[in-house]
């Protein structure tokens, strides 16, 4: 029998050698609050299919007092669109998320997540999961107001939430046929008049799957450069927005969160510095580079645009050298039937056949402007090794953003500021 307790022993001694230094591997718990905000206050269709855009800074000459003829504001099918009376106010949205739970550093980069409580919330709806050793409770969740069930109950009812979620993700990204009625897909709320209404849909859709992603891991082993084997299925997007999360956790865990330039300074602060993206402490909503696709998509018209300008610069010659003047007449024909044409070629086709995610038109980005962070991180280290650490750390940038709006059918551009923080408290345990 001793000789049974002696190897039993000697077998737990070995794991946890595997597993860390003496006396186990190092745990931290960890209070994490991540979310982003955008404001804006315009959107348009991209590209703007307009006549009075498309013959905009072209110089056709009408034989005077004629001026050049003004068109009405018409939306992609021609129809004629009441002008608005000022611009909306400046909106702002948000999307936070709050994690609680404890973080255990094993070797070789692994590590292991267990959760307290996961809560979300934006300007539509607020939930909260709290993870209880044998049940898992949740309030407003999926449109219950409470529930609380076995782990093996909580599995199979985040799978079902989860598909839920990526079937509403597909139909704001995908091409489709316009429903009837108040269109509400993904999240609450009015579409055609909130500022880049659909472009917070869809990155809020991709905020939820990464945090029940997330929560389906609770308590697995995962390895340094990859998810465990059984990890659920879940689009791209998500998935990076995860691990980038657990990435900021884990840096902030082993000391090395803070930015290369605020290394310099003991007090680990920054104000304004540049914002490159690539900065672990700070989220990135991670957008596609859409420079050279803009160009491309706005290659058409500016075929169209060339054609009335040569037209214009034609005006006012003729073969005997004299003046000649377009009639307003003609030039109006030429511009519409060049916007007619344009609306005809640049919308999306609704698919033939069920959407896929990878079918998916996700938002890029056309312009990026100033983009800037603060950073503020306080460390108590004991013996060498960290003990706290308290990090706020805050992007801002401004920028244009092409995003797709499904039922219309058509590709949205907005000016926006984006505002994106970090802030939270590990102390090891």
């Amino acid at each position: 029998m001793r000789r049974v307790l002696a190897v039993v022993a000697g077998l737990i001694g070995t794991a946890f050698a595997q597993d860390g230094p003496e006396g186990g591997p190092p745990t931290y718990s960890f209070a994490v609050e991540q979310g982003w905000s955008i404001a804006s206050d315009s959107e348009n269709d991209f590209p703007d299919i307009q006549e009075n855009e498309l013959q905009a800074g072209l110089g056709p000459r009408f034989r005077p007092p004629l001026t050049g003829p003004t068109f009405p504001l018409r939306d992609r099918d021609g129809k004629v669109v009441p002008r608005h009376r000022g611009l909306p106010p400046l909106r702002k949205a948000c999307d936070p998320v709050k994690l609680e739970g404890s973080i255990t550093l094993l070797p070789e980069g692994a590590c292991r997540l267990q959760f307290k409580r996961i809560e979300y919330w934006d300007r539509s709806q607020r939930y909260s999961i709290e993870f209880q050793p044998e049940k898992v409770r949740t309030h407003e969740l999926g449109g219950l107001e409470k529930w609380s069930g076995s782990r093996a109950e909580w599995t199979a009812r985040l799978e079902r939430l989860s598909t839920a979620l990526q079937d509403a993700y597909l139909k704001v990204l995908t091409p489709r046929k316009p429903s009837a009625g108040p269109d509400r897909l993904g999240l609450e709320g009015p579409t055609g008049l909130e500022p880049a209404w659909r472009l917070f849909v869809s990155s809020s859709l991709e905020e939820q799957m990464a945090a029940l992603f997330l929560a389906a891991l609770d308590g697995a082993r995962m390895p340094a450069d990859a998810w465990p084997a059984g990890a659920p299925s879940v689009p791209d997007r998500p998935q990076l927005l995860a691990r980038a999360l657990l990435r900021r956790i884990l840096a902030q865990a082993r000391g090395t969160l803070s930015p290369e330039p605020s290394r310099e300074h003991s007090s680990r602060t920054l104000t304004g510095h540049p914002w490159t993206g690539s900065e672990v402490a700070i989220p990135s909503m991670g957008w596609e580079d859409g420079g050279s696709w803009a160009r491309e998509r706005l290659g058409p018209i500016e075929q169209a645009r060339a054609r009335l300008r040569a037209l214009a610069e034609n005006s006012g010659r003729s073969a005997l050298n004299r003046e000649s003047y377009l009639p307003p007449e003609v030039w109006q024909a030429a511009v519409e039937d060049e916007a007619k044409n344009l609306r005809r070629i640049i919308p999306v086709a609704v698919l033939d056949h069920p959407g896929t995610l990878a079918d998916a038109l996700l938002p890029r980005i056309r312009n990026l402007g100033a983009a800037t962070y603060d950073f503020k991180e306080k460390v108590a280290l004991e013996e060498g090794l960290l003990h706290s650490s308290e990090a706020d750390t805050r992007g801002a940038a401004q920028m244009e953003v092409v995003f797709f709006h499904s039922g219309m059918n058509v590709w949205r551009a907005s000016v926006i500021r984006l505002e994106t923080w970090y802030k939270s408290k590990i102390i090891r345990v």
